[in-house]
């Protein structure tokens, strides 16, 4: 399920943890389809003294740095700087992690609204990543997260949410394209990445920004087909991404398609990812 695409792994055996699996099901269940909860933004450790000293950060406190807030449910209660020590009430150590014990009881207690009693008094040996409590989060349910900024302690309460990356899996069994002049132009997806080497959108920035917008899509050129309208123009390689037409700023294929339809210019000005332009002549 998760790893049937890995084509270079093959006759490996991978164990996926039964909370995924579990998780999973309870979403195709409850009719949702299968999401699991983002933090919405970039850490570092704080393991290094001189980074703590120069954060200058108590010395009872440990905790993980925050570096960047992504656009949704975090922004304007997490910033950069922010430095976290407690997630739901679980102490986060240095390194990110937490007691794998603690969070056990933490998560009995969100489902049996109580504290089961078989693993306090324990010595808390076994450390996960404070991140492991996301996976058995569903979209919507209440995060809290303790803080430090400008060495004040904070609580800020969040609700936990899926992040809509730029680049999505595209699960359609229905392709989209557009037709314009022999240029051939398409959404960007996981499968159209993956189709292409050397392509400009596969750096990580793409991956890690989400969606401002409901709508926002990336579109890239596919390829250039032979056209007479196009016969004399460069060949930039596959992969572009397309930024701009007539000077206005692409939202999704759909409004690419709305924008030479309704041109009403004697050309038609298509502008890349690197400032490089392709004209058409409309008629």
């Amino acid at each position: 399920m998760v790893f049937e695409k890995l084509g270079l792994a093959e006759n490996i055996g991978y164990c996926i943890p039964s909370d995924v699996i579990l998780h999973f099901l309870q979403d195709i269940d409850q009719g949702r389809p299968p999401r699991f909860c983002d933090l919405g933004f970039r850490f570092q450790t704080c393991e290094n003294k001189v980074l703590r000293n120069y954060l200058k950060l108590p010395e009872k406190y440990i905790g993980i740095l925050v570096t960047h807030v992504y656009p949704g449910h975090c922004q304007g209660k997490i910033f950069p700087g922010d430095v976290i020590v407690e997630i739901d009430g679980l102490e986060i150590e240095s390194d990110g992690s937490v007691s794998f014990e603690e969070s056990q009881e933490l998560v009995n207690k969100w489902k049996d609204d109580k504290l089961t009693q078989n693993s306090r008094g324990k010595h808390k040996t076994l450390r996960v990543s404070f991140e492991y409590l996301l996976t058995r989060k569903f979209v919507g349910e209440p995060l809290s997260l303790t803080i430090l900024r400008n060495s004040q302690k904070k609580l800020i309460s969040l609700s936990s949410e899926f992040r809509h990356y730029l680049i999505n899996p595209d699960d359609s069994p229905n392709h989209s394209y557009f037709i314009v002049g022999g240029l051939v132009f398409i959404p960007v997806t996981e499968a159209a990445v993956e189709s292409l080497s050397n392509v400009d959108i596969i750096g990580r920035y793409f991956y890690d920004n989400v969606q401002i917008k409901p709508l926002s899509q990336l579109v890239m050129l596919s390829k250039i087909l032979a056209d007479q309208m196009n016969s004399s123009l460069p060949d930039p390689r596959a992969g572009k991404l397309l930024l701009k037409v007539n000077d206005i700023e692409v939202q999704n294929l759909k409004h690419v398609v709305e924008l030479v339809e309704k041109n009403k210019r004697s050309f038609i000005k298509f502008e890349f990812l690197g400032g490089e332009i392709m004209i058409l002549q409309s008629r």
